[in-house]
């Protein structure tokens, strides 16, 4: 195994925008499926033969409790195909 990292995942979407936050992000009620086949491609960028070790998973930019339990779902089911989490 490789060294261990931690995964920054950018959610960038949110309900309101907040004049304070200078996160990239787009105004929605929700998060379209297909966001969540979009990152799981991109993380493909990365698979390595050894799967890179993930100690720590953080999520960032809008409002990431916009996510489903479906689609979260989705996203560790994929990532965990690629990555090896602690």
């Amino acid at each position: 195994m490789s060294e261990k990292i931690g995964l920054y995942i950018h959610i960038p979407f949110c309900q309101n925008r907040c004049s304070y936050c200078d996160f990239y992000k787009e105004q929605s009620q929700n998060v379209e499926d297909e966001y969540i086949d979009f990152l799981i491609r991109e993380a493909l960028f990365y698979k390595e033969e050894n799967k890179i070790e993930i100690d720590t998973i953080y999520f960032g930019g809008g409002t990431p409790s916009l996510l489903s339990p479906e689609q979260l779902s989705k996203l560790f089911e994929g990532l965990q195909e690629i990555f090896f989490f602690l």
